[in-house]
């Protein structure tokens, strides 16, 4: 079984948007991150939905008025990993 992400606590953020950057205030853990507009985009699409890595670079470009997907598969991943080390997302493995 593919593994799945989400964002289950989007509404804990705190966000301001600067230019093209994000500040994401986490309220449960006190950090604060600086992020771009893709990994926004990333987080928004995990707060509505578990999606896999296939299902996020098929959505993706609908969230950029793109063709194609703005990140390859194996950068995704990357993103993805750091995001559930920063307490950001939950995969699948995490939430059984």
């Amino acid at each position: 079984m593919e593994k799945m992400w989400h964002c289950p606590s989007y509404d804990r953020f705190h966000l301001r948007e600067w230019e093209d950057e994000f500040f994401l205030f986490d309220a449960a853990s006190g950090d604060t991150h600086l992020l771009n507009a893709l990994s926004m985009a990333i987080l928004s699409l995990l707060k509505q939905r578990r999606l896999s890595v296939d299902g996020l670079i098929e959505k993706l470009p609908e969230a950029f008025g793109a063709v194609e997907s703005p990140i390859k598969r194996d950068q995704l991943t990357g993103y993805l990993q750091q995001f559930e080390e920063m307490g950001l997302i939950v995969s699948s493995r995490s939430c059984d």
